[in-house]
């Protein structure tokens, strides 16, 4: 059910917050090349009727359909990627910067005390140090992650055992591994920082959002609509300003959009990679049950056979 919900979930936003301001996107560049306006760009009816008619075989109707729909969507995409540009290159120098100039948390699995800068690391301990340092970390010495043990007896992970209701440090490999009721402790961002405007951000994925949606995707509800809203909002703003400035201003054809819309698509691919990373660490460190395993139904039947079967000898024993 809960799968069946998000893929309406991810038509409905599909279609109005990306094909719809296409569709008006390209509306308008068919209007302004085929309207009054003789110097304005766009799109020519009469060109686009050429290339269907050189085609050497009838296309159906249902065929240009899709593929008008899939020019919409392609279009919206763009659109959306317009506005979402300043965030995301935004987004993507902070976390650079938090990459190759913060500080993390790092554990000494040596059997020594290592140096790192100014900074002494005990045997067992962690301590936080530079990100410049990274690149050059002793042997032994590796990203770490606190854990918090919430179930009532103490867990051994490798070499290291948390108290019931403790938190400790683990290297960033074990995290990935925990045991049930084991779970990572994000560090918060300091209030009012770069990093806690790109981790609190409307358009980040955190753990805590992915555990609700698991557990209760019914208090998200209004939070998708929003979101649905807010894209489809952007998307139309860029449709229709954009479609003015690129057609009516600046008189801009074919060539001229494919060239600058797969500049921005490309600009979206850079920048989201980045984007992706960090959901896919929110995947990793959120603390979801595990799925209920589907029902056995080969099994069930049999057992529901072979209980028929000792009934009806039952009663044709009487």
């Amino acid at each position: 059910m809960l799968g069946q919900l998000n893929k309406t979930f991810d038509l409905i936003r599909d279609v109005l917050g990306y094909g719809l301001p296409g569709a008006i996107f390209l509306a308008i560049g068919v209007i302004a090349k085929n309207g009054d306006c003789k110097d304005c760009g766009g799109f020519s009816l009469a060109g686009a009727q050429k290339i269907l008619a050189a085609v050497p075989f009838d296309i159906p109707p249902w065929a240009l359909c899709l593929g008008l729909l899939a020019f919409c969507y392609a279009a919206g995409n763009v659109l959306a990627a317009v506005i979402y540009m300043p965030f995301g290159l935004a987004k993507y120098i902070v976390w650079m910067i938090f990459r190759h100039f913060g500080k993390r948390r790092v554990i000494n699995k040596s059997k020594s005390e290592v140096a790192i800068g100014q900074i002494k690391i005990a045997v067992g301990e962690s301590a936080q140090v530079s990100a410049v340092h990274f690149g050059s970390l002793p042997e032994g010495v590796v990203l770490a992650a606190e854990v918090l043990n919430t179930t009532a007896a103490e867990v051994p992970i490798g070499d290291t055992k948390i108290a019931a209701g403790k938190t400790n440090y683990v290297t960033e490999i074990q995290a990935q591994s925990l045991p049930q009721g084991v779970v990572v402790i994000e560090p918060a961002p300091r209030e009012g920082s770069w990093l806690d405007w790109l981790t609190n951000h409307a358009t980040e994925v955190n753990a805590r959002t992915l555990e609700i949606r698991a557990q209760n995707s019914d208090l998200l509800k209004t939070l998708d609509r929003r979101e649905t809203l807010n894209v489809m909002g952007g998307s139309m703003a860029a449709a229709l300003l954009g479609g003015y400035l690129v057609f009516y201003r600046w008189h801009w054809g074919l060539p001229d959009v494919i060239l600058w819309g797969g500049l921005i698509a490309l600009v979206q691919f850079l920048t989201g990679l980045s984007h992706v990373r960090r959901v896919l660490h929110a995947v990793h460190v959120a603390n979801v049950a595990s799925p209920q395993p589907d029902p056995d139904l080969a099994k069930l039947l049999g057992e529901l056979i072979a209980a028929a079967t000792a009934a009806l000898k039952k009663c044709s024993g009487t």
